[in-house]
């Protein structure tokens, strides 16, 4: 996902190497992160992730819908009013995300 054309390629078929592709991204991290908690608004993330613009934003939330990680909801409403959920496949990455978090406060506090 992450990686150049050719390293993608020789790695595809490698668990570990996609998985990393996919959270070794920080913001990522951060967005599903905060997810966990509840379903979120743009500006709700973009609040969190600060130093994060939102274009970048908006690109790493399209990542991981087309990952199948994350839900979009839109509700006709005006304004209109958008909510980003974790699916059962994003909430499958908790475990690892607190695993990393273990880690941190472990080895690197």
């Amino acid at each position: 996902m992450f990686r150049t054309k050719v390293q993608h390629t020789a790695c595809q078929s490698c668990p570990i190497a996609r998985t990393a592709d996919l959270i070794g991204d920080s913001t990522i991290l951060l967005i599903v992160r905060d997810l966990a908690k509840a379903p979120q608004r743009f500006t709700e993330l973009q609040a969190s992730s600060a130093g994060v613009s939102s274009r970048t934003l908006t690109k790493k939330l399209d990542i991981l819908q087309k990952e199948g990680l994350i839900s979009k909801c839109k509700y006709p409403e005006f304004p209109p009013r958008v909510e980003y959920a974790l699916t059962k496949k994003g909430k499958g990455l908790l475990r690892v995300i607190h695993a990393m978090e273990q880690y941190g406060v472990k080895h690197l506090s």
